[in-house]
């Protein structure tokens, strides 16, 4: 949810076809408009559930930072967008002790893959494929 303030100052480029959310946030920090985590809030998603979709959303995801900062300076995009190593190494742990080391490595495989197949060159188009398994009501 956006405030009238924020909505006042808030202005899009057409050319943010994707990363649309964070660069709604940026724009907000940007600003100096005030962010909030709304600990309430109730959220509903699917995931992905086939392979092509999951790859099809995971590249758009590893290349939306690099998309954004043509918008801002490159250092305040990745300043706010990166995971810390730390934080990724405490939440596969956590996965090893619910999930297992199987599930955990399986994972690890998926990420690996994911993360080649962001390596393809992606072009940003006004319309992208959709990860349509993602899409269906809740």
């Amino acid at each position: 949810l956006f405030s009238k303030k924020y909505l006042q100052k808030f202005t899009i480029k057409h050319e943010v076809a994707t990363g649309e959310d964070v660069y709604s946030y940026l724009y907000a920090v940007k600003n100096n408009l005030k962010t909030a985590f709304a600990r309430k809030a109730i959220v509903r998603y699917r995931l992905p559930t086939t392979f092509r979709d999951y790859f099809r959303q995971m590249q758009r995801f590893l290349h939306t930072p690099s998309h954004v900062a043509k918008f801002f300076e490159p250092e305040f995009v990745f300043s706010h967008t990166d995971i810390p190593r730390e934080v990724k190494i405490r939440s596969l742990w956590w996965g090893v002790k619910k999930y297992g080391i199987t599930t955990a490595i399986a994972y690890c495989t998926m990420q690996v893959i994911a993360h080649v197949y962001g390596l393809l060159p992606y072009h940003q188009a006004e319309r992208w494929s959709v990860a349509t398994t993602t899409k269906k009501l809740v």
